[in-house]
């Protein structure tokens, strides 16, 4: 895993605040298979797909996982694992691991 500065991965990776949003309580697990944000409770894992942006700004009740070139923007919580294969963006709380492959790239203050 690569640790970069807010610059890089802002210039890498501009953020895009559009997409579906979810901003009430989803029960279960969650594929992301489009550009998203998560401004609501989900009450399970969350799988973001390759070359999808994620904003969460809510809380995963699971473990967040991105594959390779996907992109998530984390400013809320998760209470289980972050996995990358792809890169984040965190401002936010991680309670379980920060586990990565040699091609992510990861970002925190």
């Amino acid at each position: 895993m690569k640790y970069v500065t807010k610059e890089e991965f802002e210039e890498r990776y501009p953020r895009k605040d559009e997409g579906t949003e979810i901003t009430t309580i989803y029960p279960g697990n969650l594929t992301v298979d489009r550009n998203m944000v998560i401004a609501g409770i989900v009450k399970g894992d969350v799988a973001v797909k390759s070359g999808i942006q994620a904003v969460v700004t809510g809380v995963v009740k699971g473990n967040l996982s991105a594959e390779a070139d996907s992109v998530i923007f984390l400013s809320g919580a998760v209470e289980g694992d972050l996995k990358l294969d792809g890169n984040a963006f965190v401002t936010g709380f991680v309670k379980g691991q920060v586990n990565g492959s040699e091609d992510a790239c990861l970002y925190v203050p």
